[in-house]
């Protein structure tokens, strides 16, 4: 990707382009300096760049934490805990060793906690919170296969 910003030049002084430093929140002007960065950096923090620090190596599993349910995270767009409660989860089908059985007929199911992510019920709660309850209703989950 290049950033070209040849048409950045006829503008106004006063309203010049800007970016914002991602660490700072300093606004840099989009000129030579910034652009040739970006054309070769994925990541560009000029507030970094002048301190001679190198620039962050993103973890996979940075903001991954197993013991946080995605209904304490309050992710846009999913449902709530109240919401998937209210869906027939019992009863929306597992598909297990070729055969369709009700989540209720798993061993324990009616005393698990929807909000403990490494239960089962966790797990099938918040894929029914991201899914929606359209396709609750007309699927069955298939988590061995």
């Amino acid at each position: 990707m290049s950033y070209d910003t040849t048409w950045a030049s006829n503008t106004p002084s006063d309203h010049p382009f800007c970016h914002t430093d991602p660490e700072s929140g300093e606004w840099d002007p989009l000129d030579g300096e910034l652009t040739e960065k970006l054309n070769t950096r994925s990541y560009v923090s000029l507030s970094r760049d002048r301190m001679g620090s190198p620039a962050p190596i993103p973890s996979a599993d940075s903001n991954a934490d197993p013991d946080v349910s995605l209904f304490d995270i309050n992710m846009p767009g999913a449902l709530t805990v109240a919401q998937v409660e209210a869906l027939d989860l019992d009863h929306w089908l597992l598909f297990f060793r070729k055969n369709l059985v009700h989540m209720e007929d798993l061993v324990g199911w009616e005393t698990m906690s929807m909000t403990e992510p490494q239960s089962i019920k966790g797990i099938i709660a918040e894929l029914a919170a991201v899914l929606g309850p359209t396709i609750v209703q007309n699927s069955a989950v298939d988590l061995f296969g």
